[in-house]
């Protein structure tokens, strides 16, 4: 028996990924209690707008179906544990874009989380794709990789009170 993963799904998830962060970050930037967080707020939110016209044009440019598939039991549990927690991860996003936060630090370490589980599902996502795909992938997850480093990095700030 055979399994099959349909990479347009898996691109159209992204840009509903991708379409949340935008629209949380903005929330977040209109919230922010300092103007640094701001920018940076409003920053990711464009890069995360950027990010969306990429999975889009990706789908776009699929010229047949782009399934891909497995052997039974080859369809990778890890891929279906990490999109599955991802999939979590954008229920909160729906849920924290009307109730938001209650500082910036839990808005921080939110921002931390999701970075970190685009990096995973992108990564884990890379493996199904053509050269090419593998490559804007790539670069996207080298944005996400940036994108987690400046939230870090924000905390960490915030956390020494600068």
């Amino acid at each position: 028996m055979k399994e099959a993963l349909n990479v347009r799904e898996i691109l159209e998830i992204a840009v509903h990924v991708e379409e949340n962060g935008e629209s949380l970050y903005a929330r977040l930037e209109k919230k922010a209690r300092q103007e640094p967080l701001r920018l940076m707020w409003c920053d990711l939110k464009e890069q995360e707008k950027n990010h969306r016209v990429v999975f889009q044009t990706m789908i776009d440019d699929l010229q047949e179906d782009g399934a891909y598939e497995f052997s039974a039991g080859e369809y990778s549990d890890y891929f279906k544990a990490v999109s599955g927690n991802y999939i979590i991860t954008q229920k909160l996003i729906e849920q924290k874009k009307t109730e938001l936060f209650a500082s910036d630090r839990e808005a921080l370490d939110f921002g931390v989380a999701v970075e970190e589980e685009s990096i995973l599902v992108y990564s884990a996502l890379q493996e199904y794709l053509s050269s090419k795909q593998k490559k804007i992938i790539s670069r996207v997850i080298d944005e996400e990789k940036r994108h987690l480093v400046r939230l870090t990095q924000a905390r960490e700030n915030l956390r020494k009170g600068g």
